[in-house]
């Protein structure tokens, strides 16, 4: 499954990947010409990893026992406060992720304002079924509860001689806000909800003088939806306390307008 190659530790670790795959495409009877898709299965299993901790997570595994971690908790000798983490590679026991990425697209050609059109659907789901890491001497982490189980895009496009509109959404499963914390204990609610974005994108192509333009307007999270509250979590967007820029939007609507010229 491209993407989620560990690449960057296969000089430095024993890994093992195993998988599987099963695509049909273009079935061509009746009304599921045009219709494909596919299944992969992941699981990828890596041995004596070097990783990099999130300042979070540094923090958690001092606290939880991992003592090799302490080392790059730095505190301030009177008040004891957290001044500095350090967040460097270091050697990781075990870690692992596994899953199944599912793909069903369909295209087809219609006629709706005059004909030469063509609307095209794609569904693409990714499922985390494991997703955890184990330093020298600790438990496993279970990481995955901190991600989305489930992560949807469905996408939609149509296509008329030089104009093209394509939707997109973006659809993140609801998660645990922190995997140490104990409901009603450390926090009432340790509950991320979901949330759904759309994405739109209109080019229209056209040739002048001799040159190829494509004109497009683009705009992401189009219904403006705010991220979920996440307090406490750290957002290294600015180091502030707040949702995830590696997850969430944090921005609120952007736009985009331009033209290319290939020649």
């Amino acid at each position: 499954a491209p993407g989620w190659e560990l690449n960057t530790l296969k000089a430095v670790a024993r890994c093992c990947r195993r998988g599987s795959r099963l695509a049909f495409r273009e079935l061509a009877t009746g009304m599921l010409e045009g219709l494909g898709g596919s299944v992969d299965w992941f699981d990828i299993d890596v041995k004596d990893a070097l990783g990099q901790l999130s300042f979070q997570n540094i923090v958690n595994g001092c606290f939880t026992g991992a003592q090799n971690l302490c080392q790059y908790v730095q505190r301030d000798p009177v008040s004891r406060q957290i001044t500095r983490i350090d967040s460097l590679f270091i050697n990781i026991s075990n870690q692992r992720l596994k899953g199944i990425d599912f793909e069903v697209n369909y295209n087809t050609d219609v006629d709706w304002i005059g004909g030469g059109e063509n609307v095209s659907f794609r569904l693409y789901a990714s499922k985390i079924i494991d997703n955890y890491n184990q330093l020298p001497g600790s438990p496993r982490d279970n990481l995955g509860l901190e991600q989305p189980e489930w992560r949807l895009l469905p996408a939609v496009s149509y296509s008329r001689g030089g104009f093209r509109a394509f939707l997109q959404g973006r659809y993140f499963d609801s998660r645990t806000l922190n995997r140490l914390f104990v409901e009603g204990v450390n926090v009432d609610d340790n509950s991320v909800p979901s949330v759904t974005y759309a994405d739109l994108n209109l080019s229209y192509d056209v040739d002048l003088s001799g040159h190829s333009y494509r004109f497009f307007f683009n705009t992401t999270n189009l219904l403006d939806r705010a991220p979920p509250q996440t307090p406490g979590n750290l957002n290294f967007v600015g180091g502030s306390a707040g949702p995830s820029a590696g997850l969430y939007d944090t921005i609120g609507r952007t736009y985009a307008v331009g033209a290319n010229m290939t020649f």
